[in-house]
């Protein structure tokens, strides 16, 4: 599933987060240990 949103919240529970920036990929973070979401804080 691929999730698109501005909510930098969410993060921690994707496997794989890409930074885009003016159409660019800025940066892609691999999270090893993604939380589950009952864990996030809205």
């Amino acid at each position: 599933m691929v999730v698109i949103t501005h909510n930098r919240a969410i993060a921690p529970m994707a496997n794989r987060v890409i930074d885009i920036n003016n159409a660019k990929v800025r940066d892609v973070m691999i999270n090893e240990n993604p939380e589950t979401v009952k864990n996030i804080e809205w």
